[in-house]
């Protein structure tokens, strides 16, 4: 037969403490589970574009920085929030925290970028029929760099 614990099972546990510990249970879970989907999902791309160097194109060039953007901010910041989640408190201090606002920041800024630029990209090639040539390898490695130019400028700003 199958018990069901509620908190009344926990008189010496305060109702409100048991759930908070809980949700922070809980959110530490979910957090891992994204990181661990996050980079074997973003590393079966990137080594996909490895192994087979033909399906590189301009477009694709997007498709790399946004897996490397999103590799970088699950790599370099879930370990932090989701351990300190499992913790229930902030465990890395003051140079801690501006590590994990900075990587937050830049690759959050090089992500968004990225899918802006992505959408233009499909725009150009599906309204702009004319500019297709002009879309070269160059120019997206240019906008590429424009991008990251962005998200650490950004960063000098704030710190």
């Amino acid at each position: 037969m199958l018990k069901v614990v509620t908190f009344a099972s926990f008189p010496h546990i305060p109702r409100e403490i048991s759930a908070t510990i809980l949700f922070n249970y809980l959110s530490s879970l979910i957090m891992m589970t994204v990181g661990v989907l996050g980079t074997v999902g973003n590393e079966l791309v990137l080594a996909m574009f490895l192994r087979f160097r033909g399906l590189i194109t301009p477009t694709s060039l997007l498709l790399i920085n946004l897996a490397v953007s999103d590799l970088g901010l699950i790599v370099l910041g879930f370990p932090f929030s989701a351990s300190s989640s499992f913790a229930g408190r902030w465990l890395f201090g003051d140079g801690g925290c501006q590590w994990y606002a900075f990587m937050g920041f830049l690759f959050g800024s090089a992500h968004i970028g990225t899918l802006a630029l992505l959408a233009l990209d499909r725009y150009l090639i599906a309204c702009r029929i004319s500019l297709r040539g002009k879309l070269t390898y160059r120019r997206y490695c240019q906008m590429l760099a424009a991008i990251w130019g962005y998200s650490f400028s950004g960063q000098l700003c704030l710190f």
